[in-house]
């Protein structure tokens, strides 16, 4: 194939990844782009040698750099937070002992809590939020 049938074939995937927006498609442009590069420079003039490239090429993006490169996009975190409650005030719905498992409202709403530290949080006192695990409050006395 002419050079340039790979660099259109690649505009074309570029398009068709912005507009399906799965990440996958572009690593197939990135392999026709530079089959087409080769193919300038008389790397590649055969048809079968063309394929196998597109393909290993294309292939090989996809296994080593799509992880990466989302999780960069993303923000590197492959879980998202919606809210980060972390140092947010909760209050103790009763006595949490250090070490031991109680209730706790934050917003109005009840949470199972966990006293992370080491002095006891007694009911009405303000606690703060040190991490989320689940649907527990990982909490210390204020």
């Amino acid at each position: 194939m002419e050079w340039w049938v790979w660099i259109v074939t690649a505009l074309v995937l570029i398009g068709v990844e912005v507009g399906s927006g799965t990440f996958y498609v572009i690593f197939f442009a990135v392999g026709a782009l530079i089959v087409g590069l080769l193919r300038v420079i008389g790397l590649a003039d055969l048809l079968w040698l063309q394929l196998v490239l597109f393909a290993s090429v294309s292939v090989a993006a996809v296994v080593f750099f799509r992880k990466p490169l989302f999780d960069r996009i993303r923000g590197g975190d492959a879980h998202r937070v919606v809210d980060d409650i972390r140092r947010e005030t909760a209050t103790a719905v009763g006595a949490i002992a250090p070490k031991a498992s109680g209730k706790a409202e934050l917003r109005g709403v009840p949470w199972k809590a966990k006293n992370v530290g080491e002095e006891p949080i007694e009911a009405g006192r303000k606690c703060v939020i040190e991490k989320v695990e689940g649907l527990t409050l990982l909490v210390r006395a204020e």
